[in-house]
């Protein structure tokens, strides 16, 4: 290819050195072929495409240790991990470019192919394409996306003056257009133009119409989302089996209808329009859906939700607001730190009301109550999650002394101090300590915890008991800790009294790590094991789907019992349960009784 400058070489030196070159070369005739083989196609695409909207990362703020407990239940599940899809990009190019004209009024035909070509997470077997400039436009002949005998087909038209100055081709204010026809593609084509979905997969068709007169530009059209999958970013959940169908206007794009599966266990639907990220309002709902939040809660529940801007001080932010009603599910985050262990990096505002009618779990390094009626509000505003309201405690164990003990009533309060939880306690437990005489029966041990489990409030324990003794306080936290009183320690064996204290300690830690190595478990129990005649049981729940749930509890002593039991939840008020219960033998015999039970229960809360 050749370009020739209407100019002497000293003075084209000077137009450089005066960093005029541009003038010059739009003086210039151009004649030229160009041709690129198998070039990588990242460093041609990259300047080309436009940036996507991205809502933002997740980040880990380490600012102190992490408690073996935030570990509880590892609610990343196998099937929400299936379906990632890779993003980057990919692929060769080969161009063929040919140039005439003059620098000022240029003439270009460009074709192209690309072949294993990857964008973002879109992938094509091949994509061919053919442009045409001309007489300031640009005529966009042929551009077909190709996968597994599916693809996309467009053509159209776009007035543009190019310049020799990259930096001053502009549209031109004429009607701009451009067709495209979408008889089957693979849904992750979307990836090039959003970031509101992750993972996308499934079959994407219809029609669409990019047009207007620059800058005024919008797209028209209709398009159908047909057995579609795809992440929420920035959540772990994934719907899946989506049918949806999209009307495109100048006002945005209408979401006419959309169905499918919330995480396999729940059904989801939405409606909606969106224009921009200061401009949409969504509405969606959620049945049976696994919602989940590694590391501080998984809710199986029914959700009715709202998305919107609000005004917020000189600016504007999308809020998530809507009510949940929870069918069961638990609470990791630990509420004793500021709540900045998992920090989610996003403009978005959640204030949820959410209703829970019972078994939910709260779990904690120190104690794992059930939760009975309450409604909290639930508010995340980066980087804090708050909570507000009040829940009532049914039963459970509380840490105490190194012991647990069996919680009779009690209340958790939240206050929404807007820098994360800040629970405040009303709970009553009891546990039975054997005599410390040996010969009496067990002393009965009433303890009321009160105040705020965080570091710079402190709980107030208050211990009693009925006991006709009349232990002292410090009686009490002696039988606690060590099953004697102090004074019967300094003249008897402290053999028992240690055994109970150390045992303590090794079922607590033996909990916490059944529960760190097995996240597929829905509950994890070790009690016993205070006294010889008191075995060792250890407990543990497994929900293999929201309607099944499987219990087995083994007693670790040389006669052992135990008991293996299979619920199926009908609805929330009727259960069906079938078990076996295989009770240890005496002392002086070996045979065991085995009971095998099938109930039909009716579960009420009051």
């Amino acid at each position: 290819g050749a370009i020739r400058i209407p100019r002497s070489w000293l003075a084209t030196l000077a137009a450089i050195r005066a960093d005029s070159l541009f003038p010059v070369l739009e003086q210039a005739d151009v004649g030229a072929q160009i041709e690129l083989q198998s070039v990588p196609a990242g460093p041609i695409l990259a300047p080309l495409l436009t940036p996507r909207a991205k809502q933002g990362s997740r980040a880990t703020f380490a600012a102190e240790p992490v408690d073996p407990m935030l570990a509880v239940i590892r609610t990343e599940r196998p099937q929400l991990e299936e379906g990632t899809t890779p993003s980057g990009m990919a692929g060769t190019v080969a161009v063929t470019a040919e140039l005439s004209g003059t620098g000022a009024h240029p003439e270009v035909s460009l074709r192209g192919m690309a072949d294993d070509l990857r964008i973002y997470q879109a992938h094509a077997d091949s994509v061919e394409f053919a442009a045409v400039y001309v007489d300031s436009m640009l005529y966009l002949q042929r551009l077909d996306w190709r996968e597994h005998g599916r693809g996309v087909h467009a053509s159209g038209r776009v007035p543009m003056r190019l310049r020799a100055n990259p930096a001053k081709t502009r549209l031109r204010l004429e009607p701009l257009w451009i067709e495209v026809e979408i008889p089957s593609v693979d849904l992750s084509l979307a990836s090039l133009f959003t970031a509101l979905i992750e993972d996308p997969s499934g079959n994407l068709y219809g029609r669409a119409r990019l047009k207007g007169t620059p800058p005024d530009l919008f797209v028209e059209g209709d398009l159908s989302v047909n057995n579609g999958a795809f992440r929420i970013p920035l959540r772990e959940e994934r719907l899946s089996n989506v049918e949806a169908r999209l009307h495109l206007d100048s006002l945005g794009v209408h979401i006419v209808e959309a169905n499918g599966r919330f995480n396999d266990s729940g059904t989801a639907q939405a409606t909606g329009w969106y224009r921009d990220p200061s401009r949409f309002q969504l509405q969606g709902t959620v049945r049976n859906g696994l919602v989940l939040e590694s590391g501080n809660y998984n809710f199986l529940a029914d959700a009715d939700l709202e998305a919107a801007p609000i005004a917020v001080g000189d600016s504007t932010r999308p809020r998530l607001s809507g009510l949940v009603s929870v069918h069961e599910g638990a609470i990791t985050m630990d509420l004793a730190k500021p709540g900045r262990e998992k920090v989610l990096i996003t403009p978005w505002l959640f204030d949820l009301d959410v209703v829970i009618p019972g078994n939910v779990r709260v779990i904690q390094p120190t104690s794992s109550v059930y939760v009975g009626s309450g409604r909290l509000q639930v508010h995340y505003d980066m980087p804090y999650w708050s909570l507000g309201g009040r829940v009532d405690v049914t039963s459970g164990h509380i840490l105490v002394f190194n012991k647990n003990l069996r919680i009779t009533e009690g209340t958790v309060e939240f206050l929404d101090t807007g820098t994360g939880p800040y629970p405040v306690l009303d709970i009553s437990a009891e546990t039975e300590i054997p005599d410390p005489e040996g010969q009496g029966p067990p002393v009965r041990i009433e303890v009321k915890v009160q105040g705020s489990p965080d570091p710079d409030e402190g709980l107030e324990i208050t211990l009693s008991s009925p006991d006709p003794r009349n232990y002292s306080q410090a009686d009490l936290v002696d039988l606690l800790t060590v099953g004697q009183v102090r004074s019967a320690i300094e003249t008897g064996s402290a053999t028992e009294p240690a055994r109970g204290f150390l045992t303590g300690q090794v079922l607590n830690s033996l909990e916490r790590e059944l529960i760190r190595e097995a996240p597929w478990l829905d509950v994890v129990e070790v009690s016993g094991g205070t006294d010889a005649s008191d075995p060792i049981v250890i407990s543990l729940r497994a929900v293999t789907e929201p309607q099944w749930s499987l219990r087995y509890s083994q007693e670790l002593a040389a006669t052992s019992g135990q008991e293996v039991a299979l619920t199926y939840r009908i609805s929330n008020l009727f259960f069906l349960n079938a078990a076996a219960d295989r009770k240890r033998g005496g002392e002086t015999t070996s045979t065991a009784n085995e009971t095998y039970t099938l109930d039909f229960r009716l579960r009420v809360d009051y």
